[in-house]
C-alpha cells in the first residue's frame, strides 16, 4: 500500500535511541492509523528486525474488546525468540481501550530511562477523546509525543492513483476530475478509488456519528455530573458539520439542544479532543501606539470558528441529494480543505487564527511562519471581485501582515495589487509554496 507522508518521520522517531519517549498517534476513525502501524512493522521485519522483538496488539480487536486487557499484560508476554540485545518495539492500536494505559506508559518510559541504553520503543494510536479527558495527557507529560494524523492530503490522494513513475501533477493532468472528487469525498484512504455517492456519504455518517461518537465516546457516559448525552452530542456534531467555518454561538446551540451554554462548550471541547472538529481562535493584532479604546466599528470578534476535521464530512451531513451543487457547501468545503493543508505548516492547530472586525473586515486564516505574518483568504469563485480584493487588502493592512494570499478556483497564478492569487489546485499540490521565499 501507498505510504503516508507521516511514515518516515514516525519510523525515524520510533527508532531514535536518544528520544527516550513514546509516540501517541492521534486522529479520527478511518484516516489510516492502523495501516501505518502495519507498514512500520513490515518495514522493520524487511530490514531484519528480530520478529520476537516486535509486538503488535489491537485493543479494539473483537476478541479482546470488553475484556479490559491492560498494556502490562501485553508487555509481559515475552516471545521465546526475543533477542535480549535488541530493543523491543510495541505497536499498540487504540490504546485508550486498555485499562490504566496512561499509568503504564509513564512507568514503562521511566523504567527505560533508567537503563544505560533504550530497550523499549512504543508507538500507540487512538481515535477516542477519552484518553485526553481525565487528565491522561498531563500525567504523561514528557513521556510521549503527540502526533496528529489527518485524512489524505490532495498530493497523497493523487499518489494512490498514480501509474508507475507518475508524479502528482502528471496524475492531475491525466485525470483533472480528481480535484472535484477529492473535494466531494474527503481524505479518507478507503474511499480513494470510489466515486462520490449518497452511499459513500451514508457510510461516512455511520462511521462518524454512530461509531466515533456513539461507541468511541460511550465510555465517557455514566460518570456522575460529567455524564454525556450521546444523542445530543451527535446532534451538536451534525450542526457543526453543516455549519463548518462559522463563528461559534454557544447560546444559540444551547437553545437548539435544550442545554446550558457551558455544557455545549464542554461537548465541543470533547469533539475537538476527539479530532473530529478544529477550533480556530480570533487573531488580535498588537495594540497600536497612541493607545485609547478602539472605535466600535473596529472591535474584533471574540468567539472561535469551528471547522470539521475532514472536508468530506460537510457534504456527508448536508441535507441535499447533490451537496456539491450548493454554493454554500462548496464554499465551506473549500475553506475546510485549505485549513487541512495549512495545518502541516504550523507546529500545532492552535497556531492558526482568523480575523474579523465589526465593520466587516475579515481574513479566513492568519498564521506566523518564520517571523512572517501570513493572511489567507479563501474563495470558491474562479475570479476575484475587485471590491472583495480591496476589502481583503484593507484587512491585511489592518493586522500588518507580511503576505496576503487569495486561494481561489481560478486556473492561473498571479497578483492583484499587493495580493498574491494562488489557484486552489496548486496550493493543494504543494502547500509549502504559500510560504516559500521564491514566490514573494
Amino acid at each position: 500500500p501507498q505510504r503516508r507522508e507521516l511514515f518516515e518521520g514516525l519510523r525515524r522517531d520510533l527508532l531514535d535511541p536518544e528520544l527516550r519517549r513514546g509516540i501517541l498517534l492521534l486522529g479520527p476513525r478511518q484516516v489510516g492509523k492502523s495501516t501505518l502501524l502495519h507498514q512500520i512493522a513490515d518495514s522493520l521485519l524487511e530490514e531484519g528486525w528480530p520478529p520476537g522483538n516486535l509486538t503488535h496488539f489491537n485493543f479494539d480487536d473483537p476478541r479482546v474488546r470488553g475484556l479490559g486487557p491492560d498494556v502490562g499484560m501485553v508487555e509481559e508476554e515475552t516471545p521465546s525468540s526475543i533477542d535480549p540485545n535488541q530493543s523491543r518495539v510495541l505497536l499498540l492500536d487504540e490504546v485508550h481501550l486498555a485499562r490504566e494505559w496512561a499509568s503504564w506508559f509513564k512507568d514503562a518510559i521511566d523504567r527505560d530511562r533508567r537503563r544505560p541504553r533504550s530497550m523499549l520503543r512504543v508507538l500507540a494510536t487512538s481515535s477516542a477523546a477519552s484518553l485526553l479527558h481525565r487528565g491522561s495527557v498531563e500525567s504523561g507529560q514528557g513521556r510521549w509525543n503527540d502526533v496528529q494524523i489527518f485524512g489524505l492530503s490532495f498530493a497523497e490522494h493523487l499518489r494512490f492513483l498514480a501509474l508507475p513513475k507518475e508524479t502528482e501533477p502528471q496524475v492531475l493532468r491525466r485525470a483533472p476530475e480528481e480535484l472535484e472528487r477529492y473535494l466531494a469525498k474527503g481524505g479518507f484512504p478507503e474511499h480513494v478509488h470510489l466515486a462520490p455517492s449518497e452511499e459513500l456519504r451514508a457510510r461516512l455518517r455511520e462511521d462518524i456519528a454512530e461509531k466515533a461518537i456513539r461507541r468511541d465516546l460511550a465510555s465517557l457516559a455514566g460518570e456522575g455530573a460529567d455524564r454525556l448525552d450521546l444523542e445530543r452530542l451527535k446532534r451538536l456534531f451534525v450542526y457543526m458539520a453543516q455549519d463548518s467555518g462559522s463563528i461559534l454561538n454557544c447560546a444559540e446551540r444551547a437553545r437548539d439542544l435544550d442545554a446550558r451554554p457551558t455544557t455545549i462548550s464542554g461537548w465541543l471541547q470533547l469533539l475537538v479532543d476527539a479530532c473530529l472538529l478544529h477550533r480556530i481562535e480570533p487573531y488580535a493584532p498588537p495594540p497600536s501606539k497612541g493607545g485609547g479604546l478602539p472605535k466600535a466599528s473596529s472591535r474584533l470578534a471574540t468567539k472561535p470558528k469551528i471547522y470539521v476535521s475532514d472536508h468530506g464530512l460537510i457534504p456527508a451531513f448536508t441535507l441535499s441529494a447533490f451537496p456539491m451543487a450548493e454554493p454554500v457547501v462548496r464554499a465551506r468545503v473549500t475553506e475546510a480543505v485549505v485549513l487541512r493543508h495549512l495545518l502541516p505548516l504550523v507546529l500545532s492547530r492552535e497556531e492558526i487564527f482568523y480575523f474579523r472586525r465589526r465593520d466587516g473586515l475579515e481574513i479566513d486564516f492568519v498564521f506566523w511562519r518564520r517571523k512572517e505574518l501570513h493572511a489567507i483568504e479563501v474563495t470558491s469563485s474562479t475570479e476575484l471581485d475587485g471590491k472583495k480584493a480591496d476589502r481583503f487588502q484593507a484587512a491585511v493592512d489592518a493586522i500588518s501582515a507580511d503576505r496576503g494570499t487569495v486561494i481561489y478556483r481560478g486556473a492561473t497564478e498571479g497578483r492583484s495589487g499587493k495580493l498574491r492569487l494562488l489557484p486552489l489546485h496548486l496550493f493543494l499540490l504543494n502547500p509549502a509554496t504559500l510560504v516559500e521565499d521564491a514566490v514573494r
